[in-house]
Formats: C-alpha cells, structure tokens, sequence
C-alpha cells in the first residue's frame, strides 16, 4: 500500500480507537441514587423532567454472577438463610437484574448523543465496460492520432494544399497509423475507482430531544432497579409463606403421629383389659379404627411436609427442587416479645410504604418516563443544527492517493420538518395518553399498597387475638382430656366422651399451631406491605455500587 494511503489509515483507525476509548470509559461519573444525580447540560429552564426526585430515589443494583455450582446450604435452614439463598439463586431474579444492566447500556447509548460522531470509509470498485461503451471509446481513441493527417488529406483533395515530399509524407502516416493502433489498444475494458473518507458529525441542537432521551433512559434504569428491589420484596413473601407452611406441615406431622402414639396406647390397654375379662371387644376395636385413622393422617401430612420442602426448595433456587441431605429446616420457635407487642399505628405505617415501597418507586419512575417521551415527540417541531466535517480523497485506476487528492469539507446544517402530515401531532398526542396511563397506573399502585397495608395491619392484630384464644383453649382441652381418661379408666365416662376429648384435642392443637404460623406469617406480610422487608437488600446494593 502507498505510503500516504497507509498513514491515512493509520490516521483513521488511532481516531476510531480513541472514540472507542471514550465510549467504553465512563462519559461522566458513575450513574448516582437519583437524589444526588446532577441534571444534563442542556436542561430546558423551568422544563417539568427537572423536578427533584429524592422522594423516589431507589440506589442501583449491585451485579451478580449467575450460580454455576450447587449452592452452600447450612445443616438447619432458618428463615433468614432461605432468604438469602432465594436471592443469590432464582432464576426470575437474575433476568431482573440483567434487565438493570440493559438498561444501564440504554443510558450510555443517550449519553453518546452528546458527543461527535465519526465515520470513515473506504471504497474500492472495478466496473467492466458496456461493449458498445468499449468500441466508441476505442474508436475515438484510434481516430484522435490519424486526425492531422484526415485533415492534410482532405485539404490536398480539395487542391487547398499539396502532399509534400513522399519521403516525409509516407513515415509521418505510419507514425500516425502505429500511434492509432497503440492508443485503441490503450483503452481499458474495465474502469477502478478508489475513495476513502473521514466525516465528523456533531448535534448542536434538537430541541431538547437529547436531553429528554437522557432523562428518559437514566428514569428507566431507576425503573429498572426499582421493579428488581420489587422482585425482591415479592421473592422474600414468597419464601418467608413456604418457610412457615414446611414448619405448619411438620407440626401437622407430630400432631398426627401423637394420636397414632396415643391411640395405640389405649389399643393396647384395651386388649390387655379384654384378657383380664374387664374390657370389650367394641372398646379395642374402637381405639384400632381411630389408631389407623391416625396413621392415614401421619402420612397426609407427611406428603403435605415434603410437598412444601419442595415448594421452599424451589423457591430457593436450589437443584432439582429438593434439599441436601442431612438438611433440615429450623423448629418453630416460641414466639418473641417483638411479635406479641402491638404494630405501629395506621399512619405511620402508610407513610412507610409510600416512603419504602419498590412498587411505587417503580410506578413514580414509569411515569417520569412517560413525561420524558412527551418531551422527545414535542422536540420534532424544533429545527436541527448539526456542523460537520469531512476529509475525503478520490483516485482512479490505482489507489497510490497523494497529497492533493485530499479534499476537506467543513459546514454546518439546520433541517426542519415544515409538514409531516399531521405525525408529529399525533406521536405527541400518543405519548400525552401514555403519561396519563402512567399517571393512572401509579394512583392504582398507591391503592393497592395502602390497602395491603391496612389488610396486613388487621391480620397481625387478628392474629394475635386468636393465639391468646387457642393458648387459653388449648390449656383448657389437655386438662378436659386428661379428666376424661381418669374417668374413663375408673368407669366412670363413655367411651363416646373419650373419642371426644381426643378429638377436641387434636383440632386444639392444630388450630394453636396455626394460630402460631399465622401470627409470624402476619408480621411479615406487615413488613412486606410497608417495604420493610427489602431495605437491608436495597442498602446493600446501594453500598456495593458505590
């Protein structure tokens, strides 16, 4: 390659290469909580998409790898570990998180905008000439040397001159006709062309639309990040309701393989009592039908423990749906003195899902956003400006350019759209009912969570109301069913009152259990509700993307 065509590559590519560079590296500081994120340079004055956004503010997502071998599980599965793994493993959460990152290439795509834009190219062709194009020009080659001696022949004709010396005349003809014959063959059947190219483009003005996709996009992310916090909060309900079902159903379980145990016991009394002559067929077969009775029930509710082991492991993230083995999941702890205290008033409550909610802070964004996309649609009745730039060189037949063959290009341009057919009107109008949809959708979001709040709020109360009841039930029951057994042992109550106080006993104890579940399931469906749930993730993530 030419010397000068090589440095003009060289010259091309190091250009690209340091665009590349400031592409790559960060435009501006890393993309902040929105509370403390400066506006872009060219913020219309007193334009709505500059209104403060602290209230909403929801700190970036911290990234993650995606899991590629059997997560560490710990021996005894509390809640807080089920959490965590549900969080570092679902799969639902990971494509939420890479939706973040979409969105922060959608950022960087906006924030490009900004800067000039330049192209380069290089063009090379061969075109093979036309047959007829080919002998005209031939022809024309051929006739131009033999044109002299056409003219000194026909003014000789015409007796306006006269032939000359032989010796002279007859060389310089075959000169001619040599030099025709050489210039005909000179003509090439086919034409190259080379030209090589570097134009810089730079935007200085759209009516705000670049502002506008900027805001647009970094909205976008917020909504982004907000709707993975959402995920979050969401995930974490789901696991804490699968984490006290498997401690509900594991309850079930002992509860069942009590009466087996206890009916059993009275089998064989029974038995021992129909030996002595003291006891009755009916009496052994009775505890034997509710002793096997008991066992259906030990295996139901055994298959509804290992169905909610499924369900939490699941949730989890963990392979094949199942738990490791020689792992288990935490007893159901008595209750804590936080979780008999009463909840915090209606207000304040309110006021902290408004305040903590992923939900909303979502719906807030979406409508940013929407406002953002009115802005660009209304940016099209604005003139654009560009100034541009172009260094460009054209050679034929070779592509040896040279200094001179550069030509430089320098301008400035302004376009404006005079009609369109009534599109941009109608792009606004689009985006006007898109806001108002957002708008509609944040105050249905608001509704919602205000009225999971008060539903939340009433199931903690009602909740611990019933456990004060089936802890003083449950007390009243064993006592019932032991004074029973004494008198049934003397004689002295029905075998009917017996089956009775056993069975009472058996609801009590299922329903205190579920009394229990209920009360810890309440208390975090509170904190869900309000947003509380999810904070310590959202600082955490906020702490790792600083």
């Amino acid at each position: 390659m030419h010397p000068r065509l090589s440095a003009f590559v060289a010259t091309v590519f190091g250009a690209l290469a340091v665009l590349l560079i400031a592409q790559v590296a960060p435009a501006q500081p890393p993309i902040a909580p929105v509370e403390n994120q400066a506006a872009p340079v060219e913020q219309p004055a007193g334009s709505p998409g500059a209104t403060a956004e602290s209230e909403l503010g929801v700190p970036p997502v911290a990234q993650t790898t995606v899991r590629e071998s059997m997560p560490e599980v710990p021996p005894v599965i509390g809640l807080a570990n089920a959490q965590e793994l549900a969080l570092r493993n679902n799969p639902s959460l990971q494509a939420a998180e890479a939706r973040i990152r979409q969105a922060r290439a959608r950022v960087r795509q906006a924030v490009s905008a900004y800067f000039p834009q330049v192209d380069t190219s290089f063009t090379a062709t061969r075109t093979h000439l036309a047959e007829n194009l080919l002998k005209t020009g031939r022809q024309a080659a051929f006739n131009a040397p033999l044109a002299p001696l056409q003219s000194q022949l026909q003014q000789v004709l015409a007796g306006q001159a006269s032939l000359g010396d032989p010796a002279t005349f007859v060389p310089q003809a075959l000169s001619a006709g040599a030099a025709a014959v050489t210039a005909r063959n000179a003509v090439p059947d086919t034409v190259e062309n080379y030209e090589a190219a570097v134009t810089a483009t730079w935007l200085i003005f759209d009516g705000f639309g670049r502002w506008f996709t900027n805001a647009a996009a970094r909205f976008g992310l917020r909504q982004n990040e907000a709707s993975f916090h959402e995920s979050q909060r969401l995930l974490l309900n789901a696991v804490a309701g699968a984490f006290y079902n498997v401690q509900f159903q594991r309850e079930n379980v002992r509860i069942a393989e009590a009466d087996q145990g206890y009916n059993e016991r009275l089998l064989k009394d029974a038995k021992a009592r129909r030996r002595v002559g003291s006891g009755s067929l009916s009496d052994e077969l009775n505890f034997e039908i509710r002793m096997r009775a008991a066992e259906a029930a030990v295996l139901q509710a055994q298959n509804g423990y290992t169905v909610a082991l499924v369900g939490l492991a699941a949730l989890m993230g963990l392979p094949d749906a199942g738990l490791p083995a020689g792992t288990e999941v935490a007893e159901l702890a008595s209750e804590s003195p936080e979780e008999l205290e009463e909840p915090p008033a209606l207000d304040e409550l309110l006021a902290s899902a408004d305040r903590r909610r992923p939900d909303l802070a979502a719906a807030r964004f979406g409508m940013k956003t929407a406002h953002a996309a009115v802005g660009i649609n209304r940016a099209q009745y604005f003139p654009t400006a560009a100034a541009f730039a172009s260094r460009n060189a054209q050679r034929g037949n070779n592509a040896k350019f040279e200094q001179d063959d550069f030509a430089s290009t320098i301008g400035v341009s302004v376009s404006y759209d005079l009609f369109t057919g009534f599109r941009r009107k109608a792009q606004v109008a689009e985006a006007r009912a898109a806001e108002d949809e957002a708008q509609r959708l944040l105050q249905n979001a608001e509704i919602n969570a205000y009225s999971e709040v008060r539903q939340a709020l009433n199931d903690v109360l009602t909740s611990k109301r019933e456990l004060v009841l089936e802890r003083l039930n449950m007390a009243n029951v064993e006592r019932n069913r032991a004074l029973v057994e004494r008198e049934y042992e003397v004689g002295q109550a029905s075998l009917v009152r017996l089956n009775e106080a056993q069975r009472d006993l058996i609801q009590a104890q299922g329903r205190l259990v579920f009394a229990r579940v209920s009360l810890r399931q309440a208390w975090f469906a509170l904190k869900t509700a309000t947003g509380e749930s999810v904070v310590p993730y959202i600082n955490e993530s906020a702490k790792a993307a600083e």
